[in-house]
């Protein structure tokens, strides 16, 4: 488990980003009895697949969809996305 000062450092996004990926429900880590945010392998795997996608021109909103989506649903969005991008 990583607190998010760890979890930031290790993806190259800043503690508010992950802040903000917490607040409209994208990166959701546990939370501590004391309200410290912990991310496990799997919180930063998900992280890596949301920065991939904003790489891609995603929007945040549209992230979140294609995280809840089949993954042969979500080779087709990006192939068109890929397709939008050249």
């Amino acid at each position: 488990m990583y607190h998010i000062k760890e979890a930031a450092q290790f993806s190259g996004v800043s503690v508010k980003t992950l802040y903000h990926y917490d607040k409209i429900g994208l990166l959701v880590p546990l939370k501590s009895e004391n309200g410290y945010r912990t991310y496990s392998q799997e919180d930063l795997e998900r992280l890596q697949v949301i920065l991939y996608y904003k790489y891609l021109g995603f929007s945040l909103e549209r992230i979140a969809e294609l995280l809840k989506e089949d993954t042969t649903d979500i080779l087709s969005h990006l192939t068109r996305q890929l397709d939008y991008l050249t």
